[in-house]
């Protein structure tokens, strides 16, 4: 069990039984107070052994993030996400023999190199959050003190971590497969418009908010913005995209569920995968035990 100040009650009674229904909240206490909260559900299968659905948003408290690295302490082995992040556990395992005092090859200096480079290019890569906020993002997070996934995640530090997602050749051909283009299908003017106008942001406010330093009010537009492009994955057109990925995922997860030294498995993914993730445990034969909520966003919690 984590730290108390880890979960939220919900504002309404019974709101934290809707998963698998929601893989995100946004609680509302009323008064600009808000918090966004995302699932961790612990499923127990047939043999006794347990895995962990752990739900991600891309931007969230510092805290929030470290909350996750004692999670995944927890874990025989993490399963994350990262299209185009396969070379993650290898690049660990190179600067952590490094960190031992070893010494490289000049086969896996080039090699390191290399995949360094590759890595880079993914961290580049904008998500949907960044798109819908534009160039005020970068401004907004550093006043907030928010940090973003990749950053709040030390990915190369774990032995235990495990990619099990497309890489970005996979990704691309999924998409053009269906005809479809992420950037196209997502971030159009007209969709991004629609998106804010269903939950009532206020963009306008918020630059305002983050010029004259009214932070609280700031991160609670921010809140529902960003539980919009959360469960904008939700959408049909997201569809092939999180049925691909998930089946990616538990291509992985079969493989490495084999191995019965594995007794706690994690699993780090986006939450708008989890609902699609639920049902493929229950088809193995898995049961949900208990959900636990995260607390990702906080307006209590803003630079002083």
């Amino acid at each position: 069990m984590m730290a108390g100040a880890l979960f939220a009650a919900p504002a309404d009674a019974g709101q934290e039984k809707v998963y698998p229904e929601k893989s995100i909240l946004v609680q509302d206490f009323g008064n600009g107070s808000r918090k966004l909260l995302t699932p961790r559900a612990v499923y127990t299968g047939p043999d006794g052994r347990m895995v962990e659905l752990i739900g991600a948003v891309h931007v969230g408290e510092k805290q929030y993030y470290k909350d996750l690295e004692a999670i995944f302490g927890q874990c025989d082995k993490l399963l994350f996400e990262m299209v185009g992040g396969e070379d993650i556990p290898r690049i660990g395992e190179l600067q952590r023999k490094l960190k031992s005092g070893g010494m490289l090859t000049a086969e896996e200096e080039k090699e390191m190199e290399q995949m360094l480079v590759k890595a880079q290019k993914v961290r580049d890569d904008e998500n949907v959050l960044m798109k819908l906020l534009g160039p005020m993002y970068a401004t907004m997070a550093s006043a907030l003190g928010m940090v973003s996934q990749k950053d709040g995640i030390d990915y190369y530090a774990h032995s235990t971590f495990v990619h099990a997602d497309m890489t970005a050749a996979e990704f691309d051909q999924e998409l053009e497969k269906r005809g479809q283009s992420i950037w196209s299908e997502v971030t159009s003017m007209s969709d991004r418009q629609k998106v804010r106008d269903s939950m009532d942001i206020d963009l306008l406010g918020m630059a305002g908010a983050l010029l004259s330093g009214n932070y609280r009010y700031l991160k609670g537009e921010a809140i529902k913005l960003m539980a919009s492009a959360e469960v904008g994955g939700k959408a049909e057109k997201w569809s092939v995209i999180l049925d691909g990925r998930n089946e990616k995922c538990f291509e992985v997860f079969d493989s490495v569920n084999k191995d019965k030294e594995n007794k706690h498995i994690g699993i780090f993914y986006g939450s708008a995968h989890l609902p699609g993730m639920h049902r493929m445990l229950l088809d193995r034969g898995f049961k949900l035990d208990k959900v636990e909520w995260l607390v990702a966003w906080d307006t209590e919690t803003v630079p002083k």
